[in-house]
């Protein structure tokens, strides 16, 4: 029961991530003054299945595993004890959001850069993407913490500031990725 819940979130959010990947495209492309297209949405169905796949299931397991201890204890407690145990819930949610925004930082620019660089292989592209976040990872967090109003607008407009919000967080995304980038080109001689 709990792995057919498990495996469903992990294939809903590979799918999703995976359209990322050409959302990724999309804000990139206007990030450098370029023509977006829709059918820049689905480029990584094309372009690179195989690999996209690969990155993106890493990540994807990766940030539900930060989640299975706050799944194991929703799951083996019974609804009617919930009161009783929320601080045990609440610690677990506590532990597995900050693992997770941990780990999403350290891959956040995995999309960017399988568009930027499609030669290299699915592990490589990985550790890139943590390696160039080292010491930016902080400064990611706060520009998307900056964003956190925006979402929560969302809860009270059943979900309409969401979208604005979304757009807001990809284009910064983008231009992050922009910036990273360019300080880690090496100088003209």
């Amino acid at each position: 029961d709990l792995a057919f819940i498990l495996l469903g979130r992990f294939i809903t959010s590979l799918s999703a991530s995976l359209l990322g990947i050409g959302l990724s495209l999309v804000f990139l492309n206007l990030q450098y003054g370029q023509q977006a297209y829709v059918r820049n949405l689905f480029h990584c169905f094309f372009a690179f299945p195989d690999k996209a796949v690969r990155v993106r299931s890493f990540v994807t397991a990766g940030e539900l595993l930060c989640f299975l201890p706050v799944q194991l204890v929703v799951y083996f407690i019974p609804y009617s004890s919930f009161n009783r145990h929320l601080p045990l819930i609440l610690a677990a949610c506590a532990v597995s959001a900050a693992a997770s925004i941990l780990w999403s930082a350290s891959y956040a620019m995995t999309n960017f850069l399988l568009l930027d660089f499609p030669q290299l292989d699915a592990g490589r592209i990985l550790r890139a993407s943590s390696k160039i976040m080292n010491g930016s990872r902080l400064r990611l967090i706060r520009l998307f913490l900056r964003l956190l109003p925006l979402h929560l607008l969302g809860v009270f407009s059943f979900g309409l500031a969401n979208l604005y919000a979304g757009i807001c967080q990809n284009a910064c995304a983008a231009a992050f990725y922009k910036d990273l980038m360019q300080k880690n080109a090496p100088a003209d001689s």
